[in-house]
């Protein structure tokens, strides 16, 4: 097992390019469809990707840095950010979000990524006309009075926090640099349900120094465990390239992009045991047959095991078993006949 990467090092592996540039203009924003229990029932979701500073963590495999600046965000940026994405028009005849998703690539409760004076206009923006507002945290930064002072101002929206896990392997964990241990997360979960804030977990899928088979063994793992915390959604993440740092490893053998069949098994598997669950009558203490599984299909094309023959009929699969939370059947190819 190679050493514990530092952040030096993994700034030092960045690509040049040209990142935001501070201000009060979103960066873009994305309405779409998202389960809401296990049964299906889709949620319209608008997602407010917004303009702010650069999160104090250097994660390994993280590539979110491109869409932030490196100053500290000003006052009253994001809340005007908010107040535009919430306005904004969309498809004419549309169906209305209900959900909101405030992602700003970074921490929400982190003071240097979004001023605690920004709190209480957002809390106006988002408290009327929305059902649930999600926002993004690592587990080592909750202030849990912030939290249930912005919980408690939201109401009648409900608070739900995305907080990324990555896995369960400790080795691998602590070499991804997220400075965090599993019993971080544990504590961030618990804190969370405590007050009723509801938890989204984010889950990789091939971090470096795995095999196909290991991957998907500490991926189920991690979900797992990311459900015996309480989370009501876990989102499984394709590690991918891009941030420099993930090259490096792979130019070195230590890093192997996953495969789409592997991404299309975890989410299966976790559908399911869900119905298994559901036909037997069981209803385990860690809730397994509430919690909702997805897989993240960003940059599908990049996996491994795809081609243009079928590429688009396995993300359109799993976009419906994403969504509808059934089984849909397996899109046969030779591509991914000897992909290992």
């Amino acid at each position: 097992m190679p050493m514990r990467f530092s952040s030096r090092w993994i700034l030092r592996q960045r690509p040049a390019l040209v990142r935001p540039v501070p201000g009060n203009s979103l960066l873009s924003w994305h309405d779409e469809w998202e389960p809401s229990t296990n049964a299906g029932q889709p949620a319209r979701v608008r997602t407010l990707f917004l303009r702010g500073s650069e999160c104090r963590f250097r994660c390994l495999m993280c590539d979110l840095w491109k869409y932030t600046h490196t100053e500290a965000t000003s006052p009253g940026d994001i809340s005007r950010q908010v107040q535009q994405g919430i306005t904004a028009a969309g498809p004419e005849n549309g169906p209305r979000c209900s959900w909101l998703k405030l992602y700003n690539a970074s921490s929400f409760f982190d003071t240097k990524n979004i001023p605690s004076s920004d709190l209480p206009a957002i809390a106006d923006q988002v408290r009327i006309g929305f059902e649930r507002v999600i926002v993004e945290n690592h587990p080592r930064l909750l202030p849990m009075d912030v939290v249930e002072r912005f919980q408690r101002a939201i109401h009648p929206a409900r608070l739900e926090i995305a907080m990324g896990l990555e896995t369960v392997e400790p080795t691998v964990l602590e070499r991804l640099n997220k400075q965090m241990t599993v019993d971080d997360f544990r504590r961030a979960a618990a804190a969370c349900r405590l007050i009723d804030v509801d938890v989204r977990t984010f889950v990789l899928l091939q971090p470096p120094w795995m095999s196909v088979a290991d991957a998907v063994l500490w991926c189920q793992r991690s979900i797992d465990l990311a459900i015996e915390c309480g989370a009501r959604l876990v989102s499984v993440i394709p590690v991918r390239g891009g941030n420099g740092a993930m090259e490096r490893l792979a130019e070195s053998g230590e890093f192997t992009p996953p495969t789409a069949r592997s991404l299309e098994n975890i989410l299966y598997d976790n559908l399911s045991i869900k119905r298994s669950e559901a036909q037997d009558g069981q209803r385990s203490q860690s809730n397994r047959s509430e919690a909702i599984v997805t897989v993240d299909l960003w940059d599908w094309d990049k996996l491994r095991g795809v081609c243009a023959s079928c590429s688009s009929a396995r993300h359109e699969r799993l976009e419906r078993m994403n969504l509808t939370r059934t089984v849909v059947p397996e899109v046969k190819c030779l591509c991914d006949a000897h992909v290992s």
